[in-house]
């Protein structure tokens, strides 16, 4: 039984720049922690509940079941699961991003896609997701430049069979790193100068930074 939690959105602003200004304006070190309440929001049942994301041009908080193959949105003051919207997804979504135009586009376990939750309507834009190996698209986030950087999953066993893609605006698709075995965490630092991601299936989790 999954639920849905979340930081109190008009503290975290705050909290943020307070951090930032404590250490001079200067980025987190590694060996530093800063701490934020979270609060239970919604239960929703999910199998595997992934990806929360804000969806500016809705005005929606979004998110996915991945075993479930379902896409939630709902208003930010909902109080219960039942005032969400919840659509059916072709194949399993690891995560997803939205344009500038408000399209979404989905990471789903075979490849990038658009994806028109109303209608249904899926349009391909990668094919066969590492062909022959037991992977999926997993975690993702858009950098600075607008670019979609997912990273795979292997499904079974713990060897690194897949690695951390980048979709390009040209929509063209290229590998970034190889050696992985679950993906996760994708973020970049505030001066744009490097991403991070934690390879969560070795025995001792690891996070990457890529300058």
């Amino acid at each position: 039984r999954s639920v849905l939690w979340s930081v109190r959105a008009e503290s975290l602003p705050e909290a943020c720049s307070e951090a930032l200004q404590r250490r001079g304006g200067r980025e987190m070190a590694a060996d530093e922690v800063e701490e934020f309440e979270a609060e239970l929001w919604l239960p929703c049942a999910t199998k595997l509940g992934e990806c929360p994301r804000w969806d500016q041009a809705r005005g929606l908080v979004c998110w996915l079941d991945i075993d479930g193959r379902r896409f939630f949105r709902c208003r930010p003051e909902a109080s219960d699961i039942a005032e969400a919207e919840t659509f059916e997804l072709p194949a399993r979504a690891g995560s997803f991003c939205t344009t500038d135009g408000g399209e979404y586009v989905f990471a789903f376990e075979d490849g990038f896609s658009f994806f028109e939750p109303e209608s249904g309507t899926r349009l391909r834009i990668s094919e066969d997701f590492e062909p022959g190996l037991r992977t999926r698209l997993n975690d993702g986030r858009v950098d600075r430049q607008g670019r979609f950087v997912v990273g795979g999953h292997t499904e079974k066993g713990s060897e690194p069979l897949t690695g951390v893609y980048r979709l390009n605006a040209d929509l063209s698709v290229e590998r970034l790193w190889d050696g992985v075995r679950c993906s996760n965490s994708i973020c970049f630092s505030p001066s744009d100068g490097a991403m991070f991601f934690a390879d969560t299936m070795r025995e001792e989790p690891e996070v990457w930074h890529f300058p």
